[in-house]
């Protein structure tokens, strides 16, 4: 099936207004938009994905390839995409751990917070994300460190100095407490 742009444009307009139920048929345009020749159509269909979540799991093959792409806006977007998929997007994780080596900080940023979205199945990606606390972007510093804690607390907290504070606290009022 070949779909014009003006049909594209539709698809993307239905995965970002219609019901879920509606929106589950729009799935595979979408998935389609993604190959688009035109770089808003590509964009805005990774966009209408992504916002539809973990109905669009089906798409997580395509978005992770798009991760890729020339375009560093499409990267971005499956970056974002893939991480409000959440969970269901764990085959992702390979792609996105590449992807917080990118040139663009907004590639970065984004695929850190899809790390942490997909959580626990997220873990192998731990050694990179605490590199990626040391980059020059104050945003992807910050992203990284947001999904350390949402993968694996106490590696944040030793990564990010809460651990001997927190200790010092449980210390403290384990103490105060009466027996």
């Amino acid at each position: 099936m070949h779909l014009t742009k003006w049909d594209y444009s539709q698809v993307v307009a239905q995965g970002r207004q219609t019901s879920m139920s509606e929106a589950r048929h729009s799935i595979a345009g979408l998935i389609e938009a993604l190959h688009d020749g035109d770089f808003q159509i590509r964009n805005e269909a990774a966009v209408a994905l992504g916002e539809l979540g973990p109905e669009a799991s089906e798409s997580v093959p395509a978005l992770t390839r798009a991760l890729e792409a020339e375009d560093k806006y499409l990267r971005s977007h499956a970056a974002a995409a893939l991480g409000k998929i959440g969970p269901a997007a764990g085959t992702a994780v390979p792609a996105l751990t590449r992807a917080l080596k990118d040139k663009d900080e907004d590639v970065r940023g984004d695929a850190a917070a899809a790390l942490g979205h997909i959580g626990a199945e997220a873990r192998v990606a731990i050694g990179d994300l605490v590199q990626l606390l040391k980059d020059q972007s104050k945003g992807v510093r910050r992203q990284a460190a947001t999904a350390l804690k949402m993968i694996d607390p106490e590696t944040a907290a030793r990564h990010l100095g809460f651990l001997p504070r927190l200790r010092r606290w449980f210390e403290r009022t384990r103490l105060e407490k009466p027996r």
